[in-house]
């Protein structure tokens, strides 16, 4: 079912490296659900008879009666990965992906048939074998011999009724990156390292989807990919490594660099995975996608601080989320996105205090390239995230909306609010949580000024020494930014040109 790239074997031509190592496969290599039964009434939607009649089925004569619910699978499998790949700009020809498929009925027979095959014995095939692909030709066992296999191996893994699609579509998917990789690159090694087209087949297919865990720092991951080059990780781990990469790069932009020489030196420079949504508009047609950029304080893509307790109105209320739904049904795609460190429900304390300007810059740089360029862009951003817009490719922003824009520093903006004189501040400030600050200590380096800006107020050598020490954590009179609004600059809007 699965593949492994291997140094060891004599079969290193780019079609059969990748299939004969997958039937090289060690058994606790396997990834699916448990099964112990497979209700019949369960299985899942038949194709009709003129789409499924495309790819021709050699099955034992015992299952034929079943011909319509395998072809139905094969099927069904195969337009979910066709849509995946499109969805990630990455379409391939359905005809070049799979054309014939050979069910088994049991190992032993998958034995025979892969041993003849590839001209090796069958002691070479796994006994846990499942499913491969060579060329356009799908090679897999029978629903109840995949069920009963897992069963055995992943006693803990619920089955469900798509576990066995899903199996089907793990495969297809090596096919489809495989001719990408061709097409990119001029062989199929193009495909990348094991943990990563392991990782995007478990990910098309939406395996082990229930309980993907957390994102993986980059510590982790190097972790990681230093073990897999020494033998086979878990597969629910390759599916994590992949889901905490596309969390920072999109699927097309990894795809296209994969099989280059230093892949992760490249990942490394700006991997900083987010959690965050791309939704489309609910209209027909798109207008274009807009960036939803936060304000201070730790808030998850719905706009809200997840913080149990927290007596503050940005606790109860999602903003972001109803926002979005009001602009997709205007015709707006949305990015929306949390912040380092914060997750639906909670917030990392120790991860958020880690973010600074240039951190918060990195992370909308990466959450850019998700946004399709074949419509207009937009950025929305109040508060302090009008300070991290910069850190966008202004050439290729369409409109720029600010709210509460800081032009200052945020002392400044507090007192101009009502808020404490300065000294006053600096005590209360002092010796309290981040998440009890709500943004007011945010760690910002001083940001180079924008060309021909001067930073307001006192520079740094003006300011004492017992002062100058608690810019590191916190400093109400930091300067953040300076900005001199354009001629015929709009508070509410203002195209990019202009701003």
């Amino acid at each position: 079912m699965l593949r492994e790239k291997s140094s060891n074997t004599p079969w290193s031509t780019p079609v059969t490296l990748l299939v004969w190592a997958v039937v090289l496969l060690s058994v606790s290599s396997l990834c699916c659900t448990h099964a112990a039964t497979v209700p019949r009434s369960n299985r899942a939607h038949v194709h009709n008879a003129k789409s499924a009649a495309v790819i021709r089925l050699e099955m034992p004569a015992a299952l034929k009666h079943e011909r319509a619910v395998y072809l139905g699978e094969i099927e069904a499998a195969l337009a979910r990965v066709l849509a995946w790949f499109s969805e990630n700009e990455l379409a391939v020809d359905r005809h070049a992906v799979v054309d014939s498929a050979v069910l088994f009925a049991d190992v032993a027979a998958a034995k025979r048939r892969l041993a003849k095959h590839f001209g090796v014995s069958e002691d070479k095939i796994p006994d846990g074998f499942s499913g491969t692909v060579d060329g356009k030709t799908l090679f897999i066992v029978a629903r109840e011999t995949y069920a009963n296999t897992y069963a055995r191996l992943y006693p803990d893994r619920p089955w469900s009724d798509r576990s066995f699609q899903d199996l089907i579509a793990h495969e297809l998917a090596h096919r489809a990156q495989a001719l990408k990789a061709k097409a990119i690159f001029g062989s199929e090694d193009g495909m990348g390292p094991r943990w990563f087209f392991e990782g995007l087949a478990i990910t098309c297919a939406s395996q082990f989807a229930e309980n993907p865990g957390r994102m993986l720092s980059w510590e982790q991951m190097q972790d990681l990919i230093a073990r897999d080059s020494k033998g086979i990780l878990s597969y629910p781990l390759y599916g994590q490594m992949f889901r905490s990469v596309v969390a920072s790069f999109p699927v097309r932009w990894l795809v296209h660099r994969a099989g280059q020489k230093g892949f992760v030196d490249l990942l490394k420079t700006d991997y900083l995975p987010s959690e965050f949504v791309l939704e489309k508009p609910r209209t027909p047609r798109s207008r274009g996608t807009v960036l939803l950029v936060h304000g201070s304080a730790p808030f998850n893509l719905d706009g809200r601080i997840p913080v149990a307790g927290l007596k503050s109105p940005y606790a109860r209320t999602d903003f972001y989320k109803d926002l979005a739904a009001r602009l997709r049904n205007a015709g707006w795609g949305v990015l929306r996105f949390s912040k380092p460190g914060v997750h639906a429900d909670s917030v990392d304390a120790a991860e958020y205090a880690k973010t600074d300007l240039a951190l918060l810059s990195r992370q909308l740089r990466n959450l850019w390239r998700f946004l399709p360029a074949d419509r207009p862009r937009i950025v929305f951003a109040w508060s302090e995230g009008s300070l991290h817009v910069r850190a966008l490719p202004v050439d290729e922003v369409d409109a720029v909306i600010l709210l509460g824009v800081i032009a200052t520093n945020i002392g400044d903006v507090i007192r101009a609010q009502g808020g404490p004189p300065a000294e006053a501040l600096r005590k209360e400030l002092a010796g309290k949580s981040r998440l009890d600050m709500l943004g007011r200590d945010r760690p910002i380096r001083p940001p180079r000024p924008l060309s021909g800006c001067q930073p307001p107020g006192p520079t740094v050598k003006q300011k004492s020494e017992s002062q100058a020490r608690l810019w590191p954590l916190q400093s109400p009179d930091r300067p953040l930014a300076a900005t001199t609004p354009p001629r015929g600059f709009s508070p509410a809007f203002s195209p990019v040109r202009e701003a």
